[in-house]
């Protein structure tokens, strides 16, 4: 078993940061993993983070691609990642999400000091592909959406399967955080008109925290927990086209949002994110879950929780973003997506919950 660890109703693996983000210099990243890994770093390539230092690498002594993670979250965490996505790899036999590469001590994690202050790192595969986000969807028809959705979410559903079969939870203290979705009502003190300053979206919100409270908080000691990703935007799952049928085979990255929290919330995070890559979301939504369900059965109160719980995650998206745009107005990455999600907001909270409901339930075949 893997065990993670256990903070009240809910459950996080991260740690608030210990320390400033890490600023280390090429030469010396170079030395750290010659090292520690005897590796020959031949490419050293930045890549974009924004708790940690991460780099994209080739080494003489291997052939793929490999990722070097500075981190300052808790030791604790990057062990357990280590350990999760080499059972996931294991259970799926199939590389579907990066192998942690460890020391020549064989080490999955170790520390440095750079400037009196201490770090961890972590070295992984680089996994080979398109993420989601680089893919144009915008012009798919159903079929190619159908072709393209249905094997992500078949592959969520198989990871979610072995993280609810393989993994335990152990109890101890975390630093929880607004991504957690049994969190939502904690970004109530954001929703006001100096952060979102239109009265109408200003309003939409509200409501959604309304619903989440009424609707939702009451019925959530109810559903299954387990393990999940927390993250599975379209950012972090990686896409390749199969080079004799056209199937697209699916990868997934970035572990470090993982919590031990309702089950069901992996799929609504999913769904929030990806139904807005498409003028037609319903398309996406039903292709996906369909195979979702397919391989990992969602359950009648699963499905029934499943609107409010899309409309929270992207509230919580939007108004994090409304907040950012306060404090940096002149950051534009901060803001890439947020138009698209509350063009989808408002397209959810324009029908009833009953017919959104239903349409959940027929990608499902359940009455």
């Amino acid at each position: 078993f893997i065990h993670i660890f256990m903070a009240g109703d809910t459950t996080t693996l991260l740690d608030a940061t210990e320390t400033a983000k890490p600023t280390l210099p090429r030469d010396m990243v170079i030395d750290v993993i010659k090292e520690n890994y005897g590796f020959t770093v031949v490419k050293l390539q930045v890549l974009p983070s924004y708790d940690d230092q991460n780099f994209r690498l080739k080494v003489s002594e291997r052939e793929e691609r490999l990722v070097f993670k500075i981190s300052s979250t808790n030791q604790d965490f990057l062990e357990v990642i280590h350990s999760i996505t080499k059972q996931l790899i294991g259970s799926s036999q199939r590389n579907i999400c990066p192998q942690v590469i460890t020391t020549t001590k064989n080490e999955a994690v170790f520390e440095i000091s750079h400037e009196g202050k201490n770090y961890r790192c972590l070295m992984a595969t680089y996994v080979e592909g398109k993420t989601l986000f680089d893919i144009n969807t915008q012009e798919m028809s159903e079929s190619e959406l159908s072709t393209l959705f249905s094997p992500i979410g078949k592959e969520l559903a198989t990871m979610d399967r072995i993280l609810a079969r393989e993994c335990a939870a152990d109890a101890t203290d975390r630093v929880l955080h607004y991504w957690d979705l049994a969190r939502t009502m904690e970004i109530a003190p954001l929703v006001h008109d100096k952060n979102i300053t239109d009265p109408k979206r200003l309003e939409l919100v509200k409501s959604v925290l309304n619903e989440f409270e009424a609707s939702f908080l009451p019925r959530m000691k109810e559903l299954r927990r387990s393990i999940i990703h927390n993250d599975a935007n379209a950012s972090n799952i990686i896409v390749n086209a199969g080079e004799s049928d056209g199937t697209w085979q699916i990868g997934f990255i970035d572990f470090f949002d993982m919590i031990h929290s309702c089950t069901i919330f992996e799929l609504a995070i999913c769904l929030a994110y990806l139904m807005a890559l498409h003028p037609k979301p319903f398309q996406i939504a039903k292709a996906l879950l369909s195979a979702y369900h397919e391989e990992f059965p969602i359950s009648p109160l699963e499905i029934e929780v499943l609107p409010t719980l899309i409309k929270a995650r992207l509230a919580t998206s939007v108004a994090l973003s409304a907040q950012k745009r306060h404090e940096e107005p002149e950051n534009e990455y901060l803001f890439i997506n947020e138009e698209s999600g509350w063009i989808l907001l408002e397209t959810l909270s324009a029908l009833d919950s009953e017919s959104f409901t239903c349409i959940l339930k027929s990608a499902c075949d359940t009455k």
